[in-house]
């Protein structure tokens, strides 16, 4: 069987698998339904160790937090600028 053949035919064989594919509903390839979890609403504070900026109010995580004076400070707030 030469090459171009058996392409040929390989060819249409996933052209009518593909149109059989497209002729079917939604309904037998997903099963639509809602989704339900048990969620907690947890504040950032939560989730992680969080800080409110004594200047501007926002909180930032502690790893983020400068010192200045005596006061925990964001970084546009400390006026730090990296090197």
């Amino acid at each position: 069987m030469p090459a171009a053949f058996r392409l040929g035919w390989a060819i249409m064989r996933r052209l009518r698998i593909f149109e059989a594919t497209l002729a079917r509903s939604e309904e037998e390839f997903f099963d639509i339904a809602g989704v339900e979890w048990p969620r907690k609403e947890r504040s950032i504070e939560t989730c992680f160790d969080a800080i409110r900026c004594n200047m501007c109010g926002e909180l930032v995580t502690a790893n983020y937090v400068r010192c200045k004076k005596g006061e925990l400070l964001c970084i546009p707030c400390s006026g730090y600028k990296e090197r």
